[in-house]
């Protein structure tokens, strides 16, 4: 009983593993068949996965940004990804959708690519390819905690200008209700001495 309970286990384990790993399609790009891979993300958004991946491919990869394609892909042509083939002239093509119902959508990666290789490059790119789409998780995940703490340093930033500014506020206000009470004091001096006055004009008048 144990050992079945083990061996769900492991297969429930390696089940999720093979739902994130890349799965071999074919796409029809400029009227061509080409061959690519497919990655869901259950819990990512489409700008999140479309731009990490973007940074992925020219920032860290340097791969320049080129030409579209059809069926809305995003072209990076002729250009030598050196993680797939470091002899290989490719055109590279992606791009990131959501797909499903409503209440349960799913972020999808497409990634293709075309090359004029021989067979035995075709090959290690596409072996190559796995290896590149799987490393990229560990990037996402680094692109995403730093575009969070971008937005957190931002929030920082803005509460602490924020704060300043009520302080200033504060100060002035501070400095008005002091003005304030000084004209109040000298208000109430000009009073009493309007009160003397009066009671002196008085005095006189009933000596007369």
């Amino acid at each position: 009983m144990k050992k079945l309970f083990v061996l769900s286990l492991i297969a429930i384990f390696f089940g999720n593993l093979s739902a994130q790993n890349p799965a071999s399609e074919m796409f029809e790009i400029d009227k061509q068949t080409v061959p690519g891979y497919t990655m869901s993300f259950v819990d990512k958004s489409v700008n999140l996965v479309n731009s990490a991946f973007k940074f992925y491919l020219e920032k860290i990869n340097g791969l320049k940004s080129g030409k579209g394609a059809a069926n809305g892909f995003v072209g990076y042509q002729k250009q030598i990804l050196q993680p797939l083939s470091m002899t290989a002239n490719l055109d590279i093509y992606y791009k990131v959708v959501e797909e499903g119902k409503k209440n349960a959508k799913t972020t999808k990666l497409y990634f293709a690519f075309k090359t004029f290789a021989t067979a035995n490059e075709v090959a290690t790119v596409e072996t190559n390819s796995i290896k590149f789409l799987n490393d990229f998780l560990p990037q996402m995940s680094k692109f995403e905690n730093e575009e969070k703490l971008k937005i957190a340093q931002g929030t920082l930033e803005k509460l602490q200008k924020e704060n300043e500014k009520l302080k200033k506020e504060k100060t002035g206000i501070e400095k008005n209700l002091k003005d304030k009470e000084n004209e109040i004091v000298n208000k109430e001096n000009d009073i009493k001495n309007a009160e003397a006055e009066v009671e002196r004009l008085k005095t006189v008048l009933f000596e007369q």
